[in-house]
């Protein structure tokens, strides 16, 4: 009796923990804000004057919860011997092993490479990082702008809710918005997620090339990879398709890793159930991966000739299902509150719903493809671009011809992406295709060091290899930053921000920006507080309306018709109307120099009154004017 007592006190004890370090985990995923407000309660006076917005602070709640659970999760083990318990420390044994298995086979890879490869190697992930740094430093995007503030300076629950925006790709969206609580408002806080992952990419792709093909194809391959103008521009740019991108190389892993050992056991069950979720919960586009690899491991474990065949089937079954149910119910959180006939206007959902004809799917994909293709080889001089395809073609025909599990992987690859879009009926974006980078860049690497197989001498190999992985550097480095710079929607962001902070006075001064303009100026107009307004409200300052409360809680702006098109006023009152641009003491005009400036000043309905420059910037001219 007295032992049946001791025992659910410990059971009812470790239950009280793992509550506890629940709470104090989704304690530190509110906004600061939100904290305080639950502080406040406990606190003799009714407010909570404690600092929390440090961002190492912020780190002990989760740190302590997770604590919590794992002491939780020990006891449950020692005493009360239950079953999950029991399995968890069963996994994390298994976990423990395939870790070591993994740091020996990386050792032994190493030791297998040279000191020029591995030296080779070196640098090639030190310019990826700096291309990916250079990118993070840019200025915010388009997309990027309406993330920030419509999404990540919301509350949590708004931000993986709200899917009315441009891609708001919910895992991505997730971290970022956990980096910006943590490490403050800003594009690197923003961006940190994406780049880990981006940088990440680098020596994941080496060793998976490295286990299905050769060190030389693998070091060529990163290298393709490491200035890719796609990969590069995605890991410093808060979107999704960096992060899938890696996310499938592991899943690709994993896939030959069952291919080799023909079983399923619970490591490749962890790994494929964590890459299926998080490819499928950033981009639902990410079928087009998930579905082969998939079809891939059933083929494999159908034909196998383990005696535990049927169990290691049923265990592949359970993840798949496991984790369709995880997707959908995450997609159910986002969607249920949202009526049919909003987000089915949304284009993500739209081309999902109004199918189009074959003819059209066949030729609107050709046209993608090859929009994809070029920008594949968009860092190359055109000859250069022109080689690169060949290469990957006779890639393509060498593995067909010497690796019989990569060819397997790759006709179910093609033949499923064709069937599930003929399905579909839809024509994806390009840059959906952003996670196939790694394979068409090991299948060029692929290419190459067959035709170096034929050198004789090692010490010529070497050389070549140098030779070659030199020359694609210094052909796509530069013009890979070029590129960043040139195909940048509005690189002069930042500037502008910090110039109108200093110069424009609110309430008095007037905004103008032309079009869609607005857009990516508008991270800046808020991270900087140009109209000093962010104090107002229940949230800081957004664009659009807060769905769940129906407020308009955002900076007024309006738009007017001229004869050379439609421009976009910003105003500087906030939830009170905005005055008349004639009472306006300067008016502030923020134009491209794409914009026809003479023309928006004659076709003005108001008029200008000597409008002119006063700041100049790469792309940007900010004039000064006062109405007539």
């Amino acid at each position: 009796m007295l032992s049946q007592i001791a025992r659910g006190l410990i059971y009812f004890f470790s239950l009280l923990l793992v509550v506890a370090g629940a709470s104090l985990i989704l304690f530190a995923i509110f906004p600061v804000e939100r904290q305080l407000e639950l502080l406040s309660h406990w606190a003799t006076d009714g407010v909570a004057d404690v600092d929390i917005s440090h961002p190492i602070l912020g780190m002990i709640p989760i740190v302590t919860g997770g604590v919590f659970v794992v002491i939780s999760l020990l006891i449950t083990r020692a005493y009360y011997k239950g079953y999950i318990g029991e399995q968890i420390i069963i996994y994390s044994q298994e976990m423990f092993w395939f870790a070591k298995t993994v740091y020996l086979r990386i050792n032994k890879a190493v030791g297998d490479e040279s000191p020029t490869h591995l030296a080779l190697l070196g640098v090639v992930v030190i310019v990826g990082i700096w291309l990916r740094v250079f990118a993070m430093s840019l200025p915010a995007q388009y997309n990027e702008s309406v993330i920030a503030t419509d999404l990540l300076q919301m509350p949590f629950i708004v931000a993986m809710t709200k899917y009315t925006g441009p891609g708001n790709h919910l895992f991505q969206t997730a971290l970022s918005h956990l980096s910006w609580q943590w490490f403050g408002e800003s594009t690197v806080a923003m961006r940190l997620p994406v780049f880990i992952f981006g940088v990440a990419s680098l020596p994941l792709s080496y060793l998976f090339i490295r286990r299905v093909a050769s060190r030389e194809a693998a070091l060529i391959a990163t290298a393709l990879i490491a200035t890719n103008h796609y990969l590069v521009t995605y890991s410093g740019n808060a979107r999704g398709y960096a992060i899938v991108c890696t996310v499938f190389i592991v899943m690709l892993l994993f896939v030959f890793r069952i291919s080799v050992n023909k079983r399923f056991d619970r490591v490749d069950a962890i790994f494929l159930y964590a890459s299926t979720v998080i490819c499928l919960y950033t981009l639902p586009s990410m079928i087009y991966g998930v579905i082969p690899s998939y079809i891939t491991i059933a083929l494999v474990l159908l034909y196998s000739k383990d005696i535990k065949r049927l169990t290691h089937w049923w265990s592949f079954v359970r993840v798949g299902v496991v984790s369709a149910i995880t997707v959908a119910i995450g997609y159910g959180i986002t969607f249920f509150h949202t009526p049919f006939s909003v987000w089915r206007e949304l284009p993500t959902i739209r081309t999902k719903i109004d199918r189009l004809s074959v003819g059209e799917v066949i030729n609107g994909n050709v046209d993608k493809w090859q929009e994809f293709l070029d920008r594949f080889v968009w860092v190359f001089p055109e000859w250069g671009g022109g080689v690169v395809l060949v290469l990957l073609a006779a890639g393509l025909g060498v593995v067909v011809g010497r690796y019989r599990r990569s060819a397997v992987f790759i006709g179910i690859f093609c033949g499923s992406i064709i069937a599930v879009l003929l399905m579909q009926g839809v024509v994806p974006f390009s840059r959906t295709w952003t996670f196939c980078i790694p394979i068409m860049a090991g299948l060029v690497g692929v290419a190459i060091s067959g035709g170096i197989e034929w050198v004789k001498l090692d010490k010529s190999k070497e050389m070549l290899v140098m030779v070659l992985v030199v020359a694609t550097l210094s052909m796509t480095t530069f013009r890979c930053k070029e590129l960043l710079l040139s195909t940048h929607w509005y690189p002069d962001g930042e500037l502008v921000g910090s110039f109108l902070k200093e110069e424009f006075r609110p309430g008095e001064d007037h905004l103008v920006v032309p079009g869609v303009d607005i857009v990516p100026l508008n991270f800046y107009l808020y991270y900087k507080d140009i109209f000093e307004v962010r104090e107002h409200g229940d949230y800081p300052v957004s664009m659009l309306l807060d769905h769940f409360r129906g407020k308009d809680t955002h900076r007024d702006w309006y738009s007017f018709q001229t004869a050379s098109g439609q421009y976009t006023a910003a105003g500087h009152e906030y939830q009170r109307g905005y005055r008349n641009i004639k009472d306006a003491a300067r008016i502030f005009l923020v134009l491209r120099r794409s914009v026809n400036t003479e023309e928006m000043f004659r076709d003005h309905p108001t008029g200008y009154d000597e409008p002119r420059i006063i700041k100049r910037y790469r792309n940007v001219d900010i004039w000064l004017s006062t109405a007539n």
